[in-house]
């Protein structure tokens, strides 16, 4: 009998409090849809990425070498159970932007197809048969509007293409491992087959000899296999120099041409440390992750809102609620009753947001169209179906329990007199103030509880708000810094050193001659850098560019005045993301293993991470001659130095590249502004409310006494627009705070770091979106409150 009775009711309190539960169900699908809409679609993508890290036998170690090894060399490698791929590759240029802009030539490296390491992976197509048939990664083919079947031209020769894919070794796909942003409009990678590579090699450039190595069983680290070649070759070239077993012996021309050169590590990669492997499982794994703690603080922001409309309940069904003590029903009993119809509003709430966030898992994550990953299928995991309906029945459940647990405990006699055992204000003296300040002031004092649930809500959606419109304005900054900060045309990073009046070189004497006039030498030098454990910020080693700036440089003007070879200047990102400043040590490892320990002498204002140094004290650093350089400063682009580059870094393609990266933030920062908008509104609106239903006597009692409908609300309802105004003024603040850490947390699986920021017209948005919604929020609870008739006072008496 008394479960019919409580049954009914249920179904009686819903329809009569129907907006009050909609609203709840609506937190619930918000909160619910957003976390796992974000988390599954990345969790599918970071799923794909790792099986196919798997099925393509993704590398362990890259390197690149200053020619190609010896057959002795790789066979005492495959002797100790290394399992060895060359890699070789060629940068040509390639069609140019498919937009009306008509920007110039892009760069694609090309490889031959590979057979047993980082194996390519089709989406479409074929894999190339002819010497005219190329397969190209798949987002440089959608950025240039290329598909299966489609003419493309590389070095000024046609090919077709007979597939669209993708390979782990450039999931990110940049030309420098150190590179800022992927721009598929500006680089990609394609391969051929063995013929195909064969036209492409008996031209005039020269690929750079590159090897992929899966170690296996060997026991070798990466150190130790860089060690390991560069010593078996020098020890292969020292034989062959001493026995050599081809050519002429009357001819010494030809006993100098069979002896074998001695090949050195121009530098290595570990898979860990390769942010073209590792940077797309890191930023989907750190975004699961993301999206999964701000879903579970809405959850239990949303958990408190429903627990406290529950206490509301019971303040406003206490008369019932003893009766049914009266008559012998139990806490539990009521407990359950209580609880049946929040759990039933979430758990259909939580089904629908589930369903709804997993349809819309493709849409809500962009790093598909970022990173080049193999087709990634649409699907839920268990986790995030156990996430999307677990958590919110949870919280909801514990939170839910204790409130209720403690509101439940009364005698029959106190609840039959509405004696919930309502903490007294404290006494303070307010007879200076008006009657309306002094009302407000006392009815906060004694509503604290629901002052401080909306308040909580208020500074969580301006944290959302800042975080949303922070992002935005932080990339944009970034943009102008690249933009002004970039202060070269191109660098042409050679294939060899240039020659000098101390030491001949590997490249032609011509190229000297030939430069441009705004030309300037340089040393680069890819290095690995780390600090020591005792005064680590807890970001990893980052491969990074040691370059050796000629003095009076034209490009860069500061004056990089050093006292020692082993001090150097860093970038500003890059001081940034280690928290290093004016002598901290830090530790530069070159290609061959060895380390450098050197101390910061200062910063330059440069957008991307750099090391400094002059270029005879950066020379003298790595053992090199005093004026070696390797590399070219110019304003405008020169094609004979682009055929002698391994690696082109053009200020157009970097300041693209960040338009490119702050056009991809739009997804994740209009989902997480509209998001931070909406629960705003709805907790403002349920808690506006919720404070007019538990007022009813009052409300109508002022009403009956003479007092204004506008006055009333003025008495009840303006005092949160004035909260509103306080969680501004402490939620900025206190947001801007908390996410210059988190911030670098968030794009710590990019090699550079960006400042937060959030300029003060931010500021004036976030505060026009929260006043904005608190007075829509405050108008529609107006016309709640206006529904309140001055009979009402009538029906509550003792």
């Amino acid at each position: 009998m008394s479960t019919r009775v409580l049954r009914r009711r249920s179904m009686r309190d819903l329809r009569d409090h129907a907006v009050r539960y909609a609203g709840s169900a609506l937190l619930v699908l918000l909160g619910v849809f957003v976390a796992t809409g974000m988390s599954a679609g990345s969790e599918t993508a970071l799923g794909t990425v790792l099986d196919n890290h798997e099925a393509a036998h993704v590398e362990d170690v890259s390197m690149t070498t200053s020619g190609p090894l010896d057959a002795q060399v790789l066979e005492a490698l495959e002797h100790r159970g290394v399992q060895v791929e060359r890699s070789d590759y060629l940068d040509v240029s390639g069609p140019g932007d498919s937009t009306s802009t008509g920007s110039p030539d892009s760069t694609v490296r090309v490889f031959q197809d590979r057979l047993e390491i980082n194996t390519v992976t089709l989406d479409s197509g074929s894999l190339p048969q002819s010497s005219d048939e190329v397969v190209v990664e798949k987002l440089y083919a959608a950025a240039h509007r290329l598909d299966v079947g489609s003419s493309i031209e590389l070095d000024g020769a046609s090919y077709t293409v007979s597939g669209l894919g993708s390979t782990p070794d450039y999931s990110t796909v940049v030309s420098r491992a150190s590179g800022v942003i992927a721009d598929a409009e500006t680089f990609g990678t394609a391969f051929v087959s063995p013929q195909g590579w064969q036209r492409l090699a008996d031209g005039s450039r020269t690929p750079v000899s590159a090897y992929s190595f899966l170690l296996g069983d060997s026991g070798l680290s990466a150190e130790d296999l860089a060690t390991e070649v560069a010593e078996t070759s020098a020890k292969v070239a020292a034989r062959s120099r001493q026995q050599p077993d081809a050519g002429d012996a009357s001819d010494p021309a030809s006993l100098a041409d069979a002896a074998v050169s001695a090949v050195s590590v121009t530098s290595f990669l570990k898979q860990e440390d390769n942010p073209r492997i590792v940077a797309a499982a890191d930023d989907l794994r750190l975004t699961t992750q993301t999206a999964r703690l701000a879903g579970g603080i809405a959850m239990l922001l949303i958990a408190y809102v429903l627990a406290t409309l529950v206490a509301e309940s019971i303040r406003r069904d206490s008369p019932v609620i003893g009766t049914f003590y009266a008559l012998g029903l139990t806490r539990g009993e009521l407990i359950r009753h209580y609880m049946t119809l929040p759990l039933a509003l979430t758990a259909a709430s939580a089904v629908v947001a589930t369903g709804a966030g997993a349809l819309a898992a493709p849409y809500m994550q962009n790093q598909t169209n970022y990173y080049s990953l193999p087709a990634v299928h649409a699907s839920v995991t268990p986790l995030t179906v156990v996430y999307g309906l677990a958590a919110p029945l949870v919280s909801v459940t514990v939170v839910g329990y204790m409130v209720l647990r403690r509101r439940l405990s009364k005698e029959p006699l106190q609840l039959l007199r509405r004696d919930l055992g309502r903490t007294r204000p404290p006494r303070i003296r307010l007879s200076r103030l008006s009657f309306a300040a002094r009302f407000r002031v006392r009815h906060a004092l004694r509503e604290y509880r629901t002052y401080l649930l909306m308040l909580c809500a208020m500074l969580l959606s301006v944290l959302l708000l800042v975080l949303s419109l922070g992002m935005r304005a932080s990339i944009a900054a970034y943009a102008d810094d690249v933009r002004s900060g970039i202060p070269f045309g191109y660098m042409y990073v050679l294939a060899g050193d240039l020659p000098s009046s101390q030491h001949p070189g590997d490249l032609p004497d011509d190229l000297l001659d030939d430069l441009p006039d705004d030309a300037e030498l340089a040393s680069v030098r890819s290095v690995s850098l780390s600090r020591p454990l005792s005064r680590s910020s807890g970001a990893g080693p980052d491969n990074v560019s040691l370059i050796g700036v000629s003095e009076g440089s034209r490009y860069f003007t500061q004056d990089l005045q050093v006292p020692a070879a082993d001090h150097v200047y860093v970038s500003e990102p890059m001081a940034l993301r280690h928290s290093l400043s004016a002598g901290d040590q830090l530790t530069l490892t070159t290609a061959d293993g060895q380390g450098h320990d050197v101390v910061v002498e200062g910063t330059v204002s440069y957008p991307e991470p750099m090391v400094f140094s002059p270029r005879a004290s950066a020379n003298e650093l790595l053992g090199e001659q005093p004026d070696s350089a390797n590399a070219v400063l110019t304003s405008a682009e020169d094609d004979a130095l682009a055929r002698q580059a391994v690696t082109t870094v053009s200020r157009s393609g970097i300041i693209k590249g960040v338009d490119t990266m702050a056009s991809l933030m739009a997804t994740p920062v209009y989902t997480v502004l509209a998001a931070s908008v909406a629960l705003l509104v709805l907790v403002m609106l349920l808690l506006m409310r919720m404070a007019i239903d538990k007022e009813t006597y009052s409300i109508s009692l002022m009403r009956t006494l003479g007092y204004s409908e506008r006055e009333v609300g003025s008495f009840y309802l303006d005092s949160y627009l004035l909260l509103a105004v306080v969680a501004l003024l402490v939620g900025v603040p206190l947001s801007v705070a908390v996410m210059r850490p988190v911030w670098q947390v968030l794009i710590a699986s990019v090699s550079f770091s960006i400042e937060f920021v959030l300029p003060w017209g931010s500021v004036a948005v976030i505060a026009a979106l929260v006043i904005t919604t608190c007075a829509a929020a405050r108008l529609a609870a107006g016309r709640h409150l206006s529904r309140v008739e001055a009979t009402e006072i009538l029906k509550d008496r003792e």
